[in-house]
């Protein structure tokens, strides 16, 4: 059997969710890999030193649960109390395109895509670059005020 050879953003793919602490079958799916190539590209990366960081210590407060930082939300009594993070959603329109929102911590939609998208991947993958990029970006004021 011929071996296909892999294409970058792929094992970057790969490695950035495993890295985030995802399991291999989550990684696999959202990398869109077969399990067995996101297990040898996650073992590569043991190999040469990479580690899983370990989880977010959960601290108790009052009436619940917190990890994480930003607000946290009050769920039922005995139901733990989880912060949110900043995150990208990838949705799908009544077209069966995709589109992706940023939202803050506190649910508002901060940023959204600007097209829709026929392929899933191309929109996982804009996501990914304005993560990678994010802090490269420069901010123009163009009000002229």
């Amino acid at each position: 059997m011929a071996l296909r050879e892999a294409a970058e953003t792929e094992i970057r793919e790969v490695l950035r969710a495993w890295l985030l602490g995802a399991g291999l079958r989550q990684v696999a799916a959202q990398a869109g890999v077969d399990r067995k190539a996101a297990r040898r590209y996650v073992q590569a990366a043991v190999e040469a030193g990479e580690r899983q960081p370990p989880e977010p210590q959960r601290a108790r407060v009052p009436g619940g649960t917190i990890s994480g930082s930003g607000p946290a939300t009050a769920g039922s009594p005995g139901e733990p109390i989880m912060a949110r993070e900043p995150e990208f959603k990838i949705l799908k329109n009544t077209e069966g395109e995709y589109y992706w929102h940023l939202e803050a911590a506190d649910s508002r939609v901060v940023a959204w895509a600007g097209q829709a998208y026929v392929i899933k991947q191309a929109c996982v993958n804009d996501v990914y670059w304005i993560k990678d990029n994010a802090s490269l970006i420069m901010i123009y004021d163009c009000t002229g005020e």
